[in-house]
């Protein structure tokens, strides 16, 4: 009898927990991302340049993903402050995130995907969890590179997935030369350096 009241404390638990997570989802999905249109922001204020190159957070992250569009993400470990940024949109797929704690999660809950072609605004949202969505947990001081991924569209329906391991490196190099025009003559420019020169120096 104990074993059950146990189990189905637990399952009450996960149940509530996950009731939160959807509603917190729902929240941020409808919040006006075009205000934060290809800029930097945590929790809808915008952090620029000089922000980001002034901040005492130590780590920053950052990935590629081949679409044009707004990507938000809300940090996802409830016994941590509650976060939603959005990272700053380089161009071709290049993004950076603002300077943040480590030891924080976060997942990706929209996308706002443009079709130049069609001129159609599609709003995708993915499901929880890692599969077919970008999640990535900070746990590196200085430079973290969380990946490059493809956004597939298939009919209706479209997913995510990261590239093959093969090629992650190049679009790693690809992103940090668009940062090292960023952040020029900030503290992050001599790590940018480094890693470019690590990343060269392997293809060699």
């Amino acid at each position: 009898m104990k074993m059950k009241i146990i189990k189905k404390g637990a399952c009450l638990t996960c149940f509530i927990g996950l009731a939160v997570l959807l509603n917190s989802c729902i929240l941020f999905s409808n919040l006006r991302m075009a205000s934060e249109e290809g800029e930097a922001s945590i929790n809808g204020k915008k952090v620029g340049i000089k922000e980001m190159s002034s901040s005492d957070k130590d780590c920053l992250a950052f990935g590629y993903l081949n679409v044009s569009g707004v990507h938000m993400y809300v940090q996802m470990d409830h016994t941590k402050d509650a976060i939603y940024t959005t990272p700053l949109l380089m161009g071709g797929g290049s993004f950076c995130f603002p300077p943040i704690d480590r030891e924080l999660s976060f997942q990706l809950i929209q996308l706002r995907y443009d079709n130049w072609f069609t001129k159609v605004i599609t709003h995708y949202t993915p499901g929880l969890g890692k599969k077919g969505n970008i999640a990535f947990t900070t746990n590196k001081k200085g430079l973290q590179f969380i990946g490059a991924y493809d956004f597939i569209i298939n009919g209706s329906s479209a997913t995510l997935a990261p590239y093959p391991r093969g090629e992650q490196t190049k679009y790693e190099l690809e992103v940090l030369r668009k940062m090292k025009n960023k952040f020029r003559k900030t503290k992050w420019e001599n790590l940018i350096d480094d890693r470019i020169k690590e990343i060269e120096n392997e293809k060699k």
